[in-house]
């Protein structure tokens, strides 16, 4: 089976956000550049990871401090060396991931990957050990969705439906603390995130979450509410049907089928 018809068609590549920068913001990526080249040669084992496209997330998402920016870009390449997420696989963690509760499939209109995750799906009980395999999986989807960009591209678009999801507060926080560590080592990774099915009590527990994330990252959260044809409206804004499965409001038969991809991956 082909990549395509595991995770959807890569599109085009699109204007690199780069040459819209300003002289000030140029002469700090330049200067960044020098900084990456003083650092020992075995530290960057993929020179993609320390590229310029890799230094203008980190200037951007750090708000320009080139000292912070230069110092968390060296602690993800050293967390790489022993981590290893390029390195994982889906029969990894195959226990969590086969309910098909997280993947990748199709871009966007702006051509970004997407990570669809339908949380009434995620029936793995909740242990520490489940907890490490879906931070490991995590991190794996968002590798394959970066091994997968087009030109120019940077970064991700998620969508989410808390349909039937036993969401506690507890569940909650654990998911924080894992979107808050993977967000340390993918760095201006997350483009926007589509939410839907949020009802009442989980409105609560983003209200509890929300003061906790950094202003610039709520902003990139749409929280979808409304019948069925309204979300379907709001999502083809940002997704185009044609890219996107059926059970998220677009055209594609699409079903998750995690042999499949160990099929894909031994081969």
């Amino acid at each position: 089976m082909s990549s395509a018809s595991l995770y959807g068609e890569i599109p085009s590549g699109v204007t690199s956000p780069i040459q819209s920068l300003n002289e000030e913001q140029r002469a700090k990526l330049e200067q960044f550049k020098e900084i990456v080249a003083s650092w020992p040669e075995d530290l960057i084992e993929d020179k993609a990871q320390a590229d310029e496209m890799a230094m203008y997330r980190y200037l951007l998402g750090l708000q320009w401090q080139l000292d912070v920016a230069s110092n968390h870009l060296k602690e993800t390449l050293e967390w790489r060396k022993t981590f290893r997420p390029q390195d994982l696989r889906a029969k990894d963690f195959e226990s969590v991931a086969k309910q098909g509760w997280c993947y990748h499939y199709g871009f966007d209109r702006q051509s970004r990957p997407i990570i669809f995750l339908k949380m009434g799906r995620d029936t793995a009980p909740d242990t520490e050990e489940n907890r490490l395999l879906k931070y490991k999986y995590l991190a794996y989807v968002q590798e394959k969705c970066i091994s997968r960009m087009p030109p120019g591209v940077y970064n991700i678009t998620w969508v989410v439906d808390l349909h039937q999801a036993n969401v506690t507060l507890a569940m909650c926080q654990n998911m924080k603390d894992m979107f808050v560590k993977l967000g340390d080592h993918y760095t201006e990774r997350l483009a926007r995130v589509y939410v839907m099915n949020l009802g009442w009590g989980l409105s609560m527990i983003w209200s509890f979450i929300k003061p906790f994330l950094a202003k610039s990252t709520v902003e990139k959260y749409n929280i979808i509410k409304g019948n069925d044809k309204h979300i379907a409206e709001e999502i083809a804004k940002g997704l185009d049907p044609a890219q996107t499965p059926k059970e998220f409001f677009g055209q594609v038969d699409y079903n998750f089928d995690i042999q499949k991809i160990i099929d894909e991956e031994s081969k």
